[in-house]
């Protein structure tokens, strides 16, 4: 019997493309995040769509996975700075396994 191999997070994550609109699906209020306790987005998102650099939020939504963690988190724990939909029918993430 053969064992079944199962991937790792990195592998996976490999296996995912992306068709991203020109439009962004992620809207993002920087100026509610100056003054955010705990930068939560920064630590939910695994495509690390947000960055905090020079001590602003910058972030790419080209790269959103739509899991939908990082405005959950905002909301709960931050300054609910942003606001997130779906991208329009045939954009955004495209999953795959194998």
């Amino acid at each position: 019997m053969s064992e079944k191999k199962y991937l790792n997070v990195s592998e996976r994550l490999a296996l995912t493309s992306y068709n991203p609109d020109k439009e962004s699906h992620i809207f993002v209020d920087t100026e509610k995040c100056l003054s955010c306790p705990t930068y939560a987005c920064l630590y939910v998102c695994p495509a690390k769509v947000y960055e905090l650099r020079d001590g602003k939020i910058h972030y790419n939504y080209e790269a959103c996975m739509e899991l939908g963690g990082c405005i959950i988190a905002c909301h709960q724990m931050g300054n609910k700075a942003i606001k997130w939909r779906y991208p329009k029918g045939g954009y955004g993430v495209i999953f795959r396994y194998g």
